[in-house]
């Protein structure tokens, strides 16, 4: 259930250090250092759930980060048609309009390692902070009926963002 990936993704970002040193036990000493990371300036973190929204909202300094959550035991999840088609496109339209950068964290179930994928839409919207992040992450490929793909081994290991954040900001 999503619900359960979403309180794990929170709990990653707020540093809680019960849910982290469950996620880093199957992590590599590289994974783990980048997990661990986020203790040094954690998130607050919000639960935002709608039909057409986003999942969680992460704040911090100057940064606000709108996350969608999705998990699957499968290596792609098209967001086609109906609901998933119509989310991405509120998602899309919500951050070109108020310059905000979304991020999309997919979960692979029953995965040993760093489970955690990131990834952004196609915008070339962002600014400063949000510029950097944007161009960070790799973008969402879209299907020929322009609809978003995510496919779990082309997105950016959970443990290498919060290093890159750590990092930089």
């Amino acid at each position: 259930m999503s619900i359960v990936f979403e309180r794990e993704l929170r709990g990653i970002l707020e540093a809680d250090d019960g849910v982290l040193e469950q996620v880093v036990k199957s992590c590599t000493l590289e994974e783990r250092e980048g997990y661990l990371s986020i203790r040094r300036n954690p998130f607050y973190v919000v639960r935002a759930a709608g039909s057409f929204g986003i999942d969680l909202v992460a704040l911090r300094d100057t940064i606000s980060i709108p996350i969608e959550v999705k998990s699957s035991e499968k290596r792609t999840i098209l967001l086609y048609k109906g609901k998933p088609a119509d989310q991405a496109k509120a998602i899309e339209e919500t951050a070109l309009k108020v310059g905000l950068v979304p991020i999309y964290a997919y979960r692979l179930k029953r995965f040993r390692g760093d489970a955690w994928r990131v990834y952004t839409p196609q915008l070339d919207h962002g600014k400063g902070v949000y510029r950097m992040i944007q161009n960070h992450i790799p973008k969402m490929p879209r299907t020929r009926s322009d609809n978003y793909v995510l496919r779990w081994d082309e997105g950016m290991p959970l443990s290498s963002f919060l290093g890159y954040l750590a990092d930089v900001f």
